[in-house]
């Protein structure tokens, strides 16, 4: 194993392989309508295996302001979304996609939500997934969100309840992980 960044390697929340379907209280949420800090926002990553097996609606996490959730092609869609409405969704793109599908070992992907720099963005396996050159399906802008994400939030949310695929481990992070850090946890390999 290799070491990683003192940030990386201690989550807000930890994820063990029974931690899938276990209730979780939801940590803080960022307000990408006023960023308190530079790396205000959160990160989220988790340890996918059998993605093959999961199907169309099937929840990662959902608090209500925030969902990760699979979609008709088999990759995930996140949705951040205030209480007035206001957000942006993403989904991950389709060689993300097919990275996910591969094999019976586990693949990392990490959800960020920078609430300075007002996106989202995805990863899988330490890379960030930003659609080549087809198109920019890896990331999405969040600058219409004029309320906090914690305003309709629930206190509560279950990892993978209805997630086909198992979740080996992962982790929940208040704050947006830098590149450098997904990558660092990416080779570290799944806990």
């Amino acid at each position: 194993r290799l070491p990683i960044n003192p940030t990386a390697a201690h989550p807000t929340l930890a994820f063990s392989p029974t931690s899938q379907g276990t209730p979780f209280q939801t940590p803080r949420l960022p307000n990408p309508s006023t960023p308190t800090a530079d790396r205000d926002g959160l990160t989220i990553a988790v340890w996918l295996i059998n993605h093959r097996d999961s199907a169309v609606g099937q929840v990662l996490v959902d608090i209500g302001s925030l969902s990760l959730t699979v979609n008709a092609n088999k990759s995930i869609t996140a949705r951040a979304v205030d209480a007035h409405g206001h957000g942006g969704t993403l989904v991950v793109d389709q060689w993300c996609t097919s990275l996910l599908l591969d094999g019976q070992e586990p693949h990392l992907l990490t959800f960020t939500l920078d609430a300075s720099a007002h996106v989202l963005l995805f990863s899988v396996d330490g890379a960030v997934c930003d659609g080549g050159s087809s198109s920019t399906a890896g990331w999405a802008w969040i600058s219409n969100l004029t309320s906090s994400l914690a305003e309709s939030a629930r206190p509560t949310f279950s990892l993978g309840a209805t997630y086909g695929g198992r979740i080996v481990s992962g982790g929940w992070w208040s704050t947006a992980l830098f590149n450098s850090e997904i990558v660092g946890l990416a080779r570290a390999g799944a806990a």
